[in-house]
């Protein structure tokens, strides 16, 4: 269990981050899920500004309803309905919900 939860927080704190930094830098700021490779990257102007391997790390798989999330300057979900992480481990899961105005939520 603790490494599913760490793997969803992990998964909150990037989709957070991409939208501090959306704000702070002025310009957009994606999140890519690779679900095939477990990663999770958050990349604004050319930058990388993180990387996780969450598969490897803690053993979980990732589904996602979109392979991108991308916050607009002003901290908004841009061109995105409402997106669903899911993590998985065995028979657990816990869901991260991004919602069109760019509010997160996770819930199990």
């Amino acid at each position: 269990g603790i490494r599913l939860e760490q793997a969803a927080h992990e998964i909150a704190g990037a989709l957070t981050l991409a939208r501090a930094a959306a704000i702070r830098r002025a310009a957009y700021a994606t999140v890519v899920i690779d679900e095939a490779a477990g990663m999770v990257r958050v990349e604004s102007a050319g930058d990388t500004l993180l990387a996780r391997a969450v598969r490897d790390d803690h053993l979980v798989t990732l589904r996602a309803t979109r392979d991108t999330i991308t916050y607009a300057p002003n901290g908004m979900g841009y061109g995105v309905a409402n997106s669903t992480i899911v993590v998985g481990i065995g028979q657990r899961a816990e869901t991260v919900t991004v919602s069109r105005l760019g509010r997160m939520r996770r819930s199990w």
